[in-house]
């Protein structure tokens, strides 16, 4: 994926995340899709371990950031696994 610098924040094709022990993991962006105005990135894991794709919520933080938020709401998962699945498979 291209970085953007059109006022959003820099995008790169990796991302890397920390768990709550402040260890990091380190993912690719294999998909970024818009469902119902909101944008949600399709991760999967640069290392071989045993972890899978993980599908995360952007969203902006108090400085208007832009920040990788997990899904908490169970009808938009379901919509957004739904959604991913049809545009990937």
């Amino acid at each position: 994926m291209d970085e953007r610098k059109n006022g959003e924040a820099e995008m790169t094709d990796l991302v890397i995340l920390l768990d709550e022990e402040n260890n990091e993991h380190h993912f690719l962006i294999v998909e970024v899709v818009e469902i119902e105005d909101n944008k949600y990135a399709v991760l999967e894991p640069v290392d071989d371990g045993e972890e899978t794709a993980v599908v995360l919520k952007f969203d902006k933080d108090e400085q208007m950031n832009d920040i990788l938020i997990t899904i908490e709401d169970e009808e938009e998962w379901d919509l957004v696994v739904h959604s991913i699945g049809d545009n990937l498979g």
